[in-house]
């Protein structure tokens, strides 16, 4: 009973999100060894996405009947899934927005973007990123990057940008990683971009100023082990932290202001992902 009252639960919220009559807008698949990497074109591939966003960003924490995570920019994104073929389980997803279908990005609702986005014609919103736990492996997100970069190239973009996050740590702990980038040259304040006022991370500033000039040995340590994976990927492949970082309080994380353009793609990087994506 409880599962058929799930299923009922989920197809009206698939229903008030417009996403009954969804197409993906970049149709692609590759088969990766023990995995599978395409676009979603399924409802089902779709609920098992959204299951795993739920599940890895709640941790059944949240009270939704439907264990879905889902929002208004599913039904008009493209979204990048890993399938284990042992299981046919999706064990990998990522969210894309490509700005030749839509001029609204979920960035938009935490930082304030205009001087950023206008000079691009054609940029790539990435978001919404997971892996399931038992399969948060090199290959896995390589993977995901591999899906990335064909879809880039399929789009011919000219950016990527998103929010990565890093959950569950301190406002001091948020100043601390913006120091780190700093130092290390990834932080990028030209744009002035700073989060919308609601998103604004608790005493950052008082936080930030009250660094020292050049962080220790041990406070680079702890900023790096505060770093996820795939944010760390994104630095190796020359991608950028667009100032300081907004609060997400529905998800508990500090969410960094990342993008990569596409002219500035680290040359061996982009040869190694080439050999699949092409």
């Amino acid at each position: 009973m409880l599962q058929f009252i799930q299923q009922i639960q989920q197809d009206m919220k698939f229903r008030n999100l417009d996403m009954v009559a969804y197409e993906p807008r970049v149709e692609f698949q590759m088969d990766q060894g023990n995995y599978l990497l395409k676009t979603a074109t399924t409802t089902e591939e779709l609920k098992s996405a959204f299951k795993l966003r739920y599940d890895v960003f709640y941790n059944y924490d949240k009270k939704d009947g439907t264990r879905l995570d889902m929002d208004v920019y599913d039904s008009v994104c493209d979204h990048l899934i890993i399938v284990d073929k042992k299981t046919n389980a999706v064990v990998g997803t990522y969210r894309m927005n490509n700005s030749s279908s839509l001029q609204d990005f979920y960035s938009q609702s935490e930082f304030d973007l205009k001087s950023f986005v206008l000079p691009y014609a054609n940029f790539v919103e990435l978001g919404r990123a997971c892996i399931d736990k038992n399969h948060r492996t090199g290959v896995v997100i390589s993977l995901l990057w591999k899906g990335i970069y064909f879809y880039m190239r399929q789009t011919k973009a000219d950016l990527l940008f998103g929010c990565s996050s890093i959950k569950n740590i301190t406002p001091k702990q948020a100043a601390l990683v913006t120091k780190y980038f700093e130092q290390t040259g990834a932080l990028n304040t030209k744009y002035k971009i700073k989060p919308h006022l609601s998103f604004k991370v608790p005493f950052f500033d008082d936080y930030f100023h009250a660094m020292p000039a050049q962080l220790s040995d041990e406070e680079v340590k702890q900023a790096e082990d505060l770093i996820p994976s795939l944010l760390k990927t994104y630095l190796k492949v020359g991608a950028e932290i667009l100032g300081e970082p907004a609060y997400d309080a529905d998800m508990n994380c500090m969410d960094f202001l990342t993008c990569l353009k596409v002219e500035n793609l680290a040359q061996r990087y982009e040869k190694r992902l080439e050999k699949v994506a092409v």
